[in-house]
C-alpha cells in the first residue's frame, strides 16, 4: 500500500469543479492512507459561487473537517496555490491545525519528496515565498466573465494552453528555479509533485529527479490523484 497520496487543483466551489472526481479518487485508497497532500488551488476564491469570502471559508473548513472524519488516522498537509492564498483562509487553517493537519503557503518536504503548487517556480518567483492576499478579486457567478469562461470550458478551449505544459517544459523551469533560490534542498531529492498547469503526467525524469503533475478537477480536464511512497533522505 502507498504511504500516502497527493492531489491538487480541485477548485472547489467554482461552477466548473467536479467534486465527484475527488470523492471517487479518495475512496479508491480505502482507509490506509498515512498522509494526504492537498497541493494547491483546493478552493477557488476567485470563482467561488459563494457571495462572500467568509462563506467560502466556512464551506472550505467543513470540507476539510469531513475529510478528516473520512480518514481519521491520516495526516493532511495543505499547500496553498494562487487561487486559495488569502490571509483569511490562512487564519482559518491556523485554527484548524492539529496533530493531523498542517498547512503551508508554499510547500512541504516529506522524506525524498517535495510538494508545491508550481505557480511560483514556473513564473520565476521565489518558490518558498508567497505573500497572502487580503482577498481575491471575486468574479461573480453568472457574471460576464464567468459566462465567458464557462463557454470556453464548454468548448474545451481551455485544454489547448494546458497541453503546452508538458514535463519537458515544466521540469527544467522548476529545477532551475529551485537551484537558484533553494539549492540546499536538492541533495537527496527524488520526487517533485506539483499542479497548477492542469496538465497531468507522472514520472518525467529530469536530472535524476522524477516530476509528477496531478492534473485538475475542472470540468473536461484530466484529474490524476497519485499514490506516494516517501523515503527518508
Amino acid at each position: 500500500m502507498p504511504d500516502g497520496a497527493v492531489l491538487s487543483d480541485l477548485h472547489l466551489f467554482s461552477r466548473r469543479s467536479e467534486g465527484t472526481k475527488v470523492e471517487n479518487a479518495l475512496c479508491s485508497y480505502g482507509d490506509d492512507l498515512s498522509f494526504l497532500v492537498l497541493n494547491g488551488d483546493i478552493l477557488d476564491f476567485r470563482w467561488s459561487t459563494f457571495e462572500t469570502e467568509e462563506n467560502t471559508i466556512k464551506a472550505g473548513i467543513s470540507w476539510l473537517q469531513a475529510l478528516g472524519e473520512r480518514f481519521p488516522d491520516c495526516h493532511v498537509y495543505y499547500v496553498m496555490g494562487n487561487h486559495d492564498c488569502t490571509a483569511g483562509w490562512g487564519e482559518a487553517l491556523d485554527r484548524l491545525s492539529s496533530e493531523r493537519f498542517s498547512w503551508s503557503p508554499t510547500h512541504f518536504i516529506l522524506g525524498d519528496s517535495l510538494f508545491l503548487h508550481g505557480d511560483l517556480p514556473l513564473e520565476g518567483k521565489e518558490p518558498f515565498h508567497r505573500p497572502l492576499q487580503q482577498e481575491h478579486r471575486r468574479m461573480p457567478a453568472y457574471g460576464a466573465m464567468d459566462l465567458l469562461y464557462h463557454g470556453l470550458i464548454k468548448a474545451r478551449a481551455h485544454k489547448i494552453p494546458c497541453s503546452l505544459f508538458s514535463g519537458s517544459y515544466c521540469a527544467p523551469k522548476i529545477l532551475n528555479n529551485l537551484r537558484l533560490h533553494e539549492p540546499d534542498i536538492l541533495p537527496g531529492l527524488q520526487h517533485i509533485y506539483f499542479g497548477h498547469t492542469h496538465s497531468p503526467f507522472r514520472g518525467h525524469m529530469h536530472e535524476g529527479i522524477a516530476f509528477h503533475n496531478t492534473g485538475s478537477a475542472v470540468r473536461y480536464m484530466d484529474f490524476n490523484s497519485m499514490s506516494v511512497a516517501v523515503r527518508d533522505v
